[in-house]
């Protein structure tokens, strides 16, 4: 499980996984950032939230 570290502006970080992640503080205005361990940046809007995951 992920450890997030909240930043001032209200973005949550996860930082000491192998795929960075950048959660924005309104998921309905602003897109999710990740960062693979392969160098693939990927920016995205949740297309949707459920109980096993998200989609992007």
């Amino acid at each position: 499980m992920p450890e997030f570290e909240a930043t001032a502006e209200g973005y949550f970080v996860a930082r000491q996984t192998r795929t960075k992640l950048i959660l924005p503080p309104d998921l309905a205005t602003e897109p999710v950032d990740m960062l693979g361990p392969d160098g693939v940046r990927l920016i995205s809007a949740p297309f949707g939230l459920g109980g096993e995951g998200v989609t992007l």
